[in-house]
């Protein structure tokens, strides 16, 4: 009996697998249409029927062409809507893992690898049509202090009230704001100038204190934030990554000068070299 179960489960997962290997597929070309599987079945079908009705009417009755014709109609077009009702569904699916894949769960913010990806997008764009490009680095100031004192679920309601602090002010549609990782999160502002950038950072460090989080082990009694910005115009042969570590390191500079405070620069070729 065990060997008889042991060879049927491959079996089965292979089927299993197969079938989900045509839903994704099938999902992929369909993109966020899967329904029209249903539309195409039931023209499909109901072509098929006419034609059928056409070749056999001379060598069979009226009554038994009908009904042959019905039925097999019905079945192609339940089975053509059956399979568009699944594929909607495994678009849905892929969508949300997708999105899952891509956003920090506790923030929901993007995660580090989206804002990877996006930045290399708003670098592309920048650079083609000759406009500046900002990132902030916002770093909380004193966190660990702040998790071993409260522990780490006052630590998370934290990061979220921070989170959504920084969101609400970068707040236009071309704006994106990430998560980096542990305290730290980063915000990719296209089309900003370096002036423009210090002025958003400013708000954001404003609006964060001004959230009132307690934070008894911080010289400033609340939660604050170190932000540091870099701005460049990225045909100068800039890459992304100097562009996040520029405002990483002016983020540094900001602690270093005494936190919650920021700090920005717009870089140049001799101000890297430098």
């Amino acid at each position: 009996m065990a060997i008889l179960q042991t060879r049927s489960s491959p079996r089965r997962t292979r089927t299993g697998a197969g079938s989900q290997l045509l839903l994704r597929r099938t999902a992929q070309i369909f993109g966020v249409h899967p329904m029209l599987i249903g539309v195409l079945g039931t023209g499909l079908a109901l072509g098929l029927v006419s034609l059928m009705l056409d070749a056999v009417q001379m060598t069979l009755g009226d009554a038994t062409v009908l009904v042959l014709a019905v039925a097999l109609g019905t079945a192609a077009v339940a089975t053509s809507w059956l399979f568009a009702f699944m594929l909607r569904e495994q678009v849905s699916r892929e969508k949300k893992l997708r999105r899952l894949s891509a956003t920090d769960p506790l923030t929901g913010l993007a995660n580090r690898r989206s804002l990877e990806l996006h930045l290399t997008q708003e670098w592309d764009k920048a650079r083609q049509r000759g406009s500046p490009l900002s990132v902030l680095f916002i770093d909380i100031d004193h966190f660990k202090r702040f998790n071993d004192t409260l522990g780490h679920a006052a630590g998370d309601s934290a990061l979220i009230a921070v989170a959504h602090c920084v969101r609400r002010v970068a707040r236009r549609s071309v704006d994106f704001v990430s998560r980096f990782g542990g305290e730290e999160f980063v915000v990719v502002l296209p089309r900003v100038t370096a002036e423009v950038a210090t002025v958003m950072a400013d708000a954001i460090r404003q609006a964060v204190q001004g959230l009132q989080l307690p934070h008894v082990t911080s010289e400033y009694q609340r939660i604050t934030v170190s932000i540091g910005g870099a701005t460049c115009n990225p045909d100068e042969g800039f890459a992304p990554t100097q562009l996040v570590e520029a405002a990483d390191a002016q983020m540094y500079a900001a602690k270093t000068a005494g936190r919650n405070r920021v700090q920005t620069i717009a870089l140049t070729k001799t101000a890297l070299a430098a």
